[in-house]
């Protein structure tokens, strides 16, 4: 293999642009990149959102046999975001909020469902708040973690 440089100046200026070069990649892609653990997390989160689109179609039966799945897949993702390592800290917090999220709106939606079978008003109107204040906290969060991603 030829040497792109004859002298020792040259080999060094080499030496060192492929080791900074190298420190840049590794940088930009490993798990200490603030950008790279925010993309990982939203990763998971645009899954919830395009989970939560899908009820709404068919009969009241169907529509609860569906927020059924929806809460067994919220459980899912909770342990799934749960995984997940980051190195940032602000971002482990937000980690946290989204796993809790998601664990009280599956709650929340269970019980809605079971007040639904058993016919039970008031279990059914505790569960509707339940499940209000989980899914309340979703958008400000979501707003909180674009906010802090898109920083510097």
């Amino acid at each position: 293999m030829p040497l792109l440089c004859k002298n020792i100046s040259c080999q060094k200026t080499l030496q060192l642009a492929i080791v900074s070069t190298l420190c840049l990649l590794v940088s930009s892609c490993g798990n200490g990149n603030k950008v790279a653990q925010c993309n990982r997390l939203g990763e998971v989160t645009n899954q919830v959102k395009t989970l939560s689109q899908s009820i709404g179609q068919g009969s009241k039966e169907e529509q609860f046999s569906q927020l059924t799945k929806v809460a067994d897949s919220l459980d899912r993702y909770a342990d799934q975001i749960s995984t997940l390592s980051f190195e940032d800290k602000q971002i482990q917090g937000y980690q946290l909020r989204f796993a809790k999220l998601y664990r009280d709106t599956s709650q929340a939606s269970r019980s809605l469902v079971d007040a639904y079978k058993k016919q039970d008003r008031a279990a059914g109107t505790q569960a509707v708040e339940s499940y209000k204040q989980a899914v309340a906290q979703e958008a400000p969060l979501i707003d909180e973690v674009n906010q802090y991603c898109m920083k510097s």
